[in-house]
């Protein structure tokens, strides 16, 4: 990811098709803990869930710190931004690229 590019979050991996990214249920969905630090085990200033927009401020390694700029399903723990590990364990990357005029299937319904 470009410094400055806007994102979604994908907690199950950018790279699956929109079927496999699906919440089990509204319920119960999935979140990505922002952190105050870039550090995975720093204190966590709030989380993000699936079709939140983020924008990259800055890049260290594999963590990036980032800024909230949408909130599919706004919550108490909805952070303003921090960092964030860009990879899971597996490797892939929990962001999708946003591309102008195109809308996240979450917001879609």
């Amino acid at each position: 990811p470009a410094g400055g590019v806007y994102f979604w979050m994908e907690p199950m991996g950018g790279h699956l098709p929109e079927e496999e990214q699906a919440d089990p249920s509204e319920k119960d969905q999935r979140q990505l803990t922002a952190r105050k630090e870039k550090d995975g085990e720093s204190a966590s200033s709030g989380y993000f869930q699936r079709g939140d927009g983020i924008q990259v401020a800055e890049l260290s390694g594999r963590f990036a710190r980032v800024v909230h700029t949408k909130c599919i399903l706004a919550f108490d723990a909805c952070p303003s931004g921090g960092w964030i590990d860009l990879f899971d364990e597996s490797g892939w990357s929990i962001v999708r690229m946003q591309y102008p005029g195109v809308i996240h299937p979450v917001e879609q319904g």
